[in-house]
């Protein structure tokens, strides 16, 4: 049975060392590469710390024994998750207000900051919403309510048009196609161009037209 534990910073460290030093074998390679600095593994360290406190904080630290035994590392993913979801304004710099505001260029490039920023992350979450039940079912919720919470802050006039929720889903599906793209680089500049013009207008279109 599992039990909730609270972790010292020498034990946060310590399991962050685990998964920093991890052993994949010859097949496979794990996201440590990809972190800066590597081969050092401070900041992949640092990283892992900072998720390991954030689930201490929400008492999210499940172990199959008071000697904490055994410490349930889904448990530590799925509250890192959370935060995460919860800050992503903090974490990118990009309020809600900023993705549909009346420049529809400012929002594009919000998309695509995210996006590049965060390469990455986006990357890990998408192969894991895909495979894991309780993930995809944090990923949904997450994504409902912040569109939900786009749509709330909308002026009135948009929010008055036919469909005009269903159209924002449409809109941020565009939006989020041409980033994968321009993330991606596997188009051409001007193709990217030409892609990014044909966004904001459909876009526009939707919302306002």
């Amino acid at each position: 049975m599992l039990k909730k534990v609270k972790l010292t910073k020498e034990e946060m460290k310590d399991f962050a060392e685990v998964f920093a030093y991890y052993n994949y074998g010859d097949e496979e390679t794990g996201m440590i590469p990809f972190f800066p600095g590597y081969p050092d593994r401070t900041r992949f360290i640092n990283y892992i710390v900072a998720m390991i406190r954030t689930a201490n904080d929400y008492n999210a630290v499940y172990a199959t024994s008071n000697k904490k035994e055994g410490i349930n590392k889904k448990a530590l993913l799925l509250s890192a998750l959370e935060y995460g979801f919860e800050k992503i304004s903090e974490l990118s710099g990009i309020s809600p207000t900023d993705l549909f505001g009346e420049n529809l260029e400012n929002a594009l490039t919000a998309f695509e900051k995210i996006h590049t920023d965060y390469r990455n992350l986006h990357e890990e979450l998408e192969g894991l919403r895909h495979t894991d039940e309780d993930v995809r079912k944090l990923y949904n919720e997450f994504t409902q309510e912040a569109i939900q919470d786009v749509y709330d802050r909308l002026p009135e006039d948009i929010k008055n048009k036919p469909h005009s929720f269903e159209k924002l889903h449409i809109a941020i599906g565009i939006m989020e196609d041409y980033c994968h793209h321009y993330m991606n680089k596997d188009l051409s500049d001007r193709e990217l161009e030409y892609m990014r013009c044909r966004t904001v207008e459909l876009t526009e279109y939707l919302l306002k037209g």
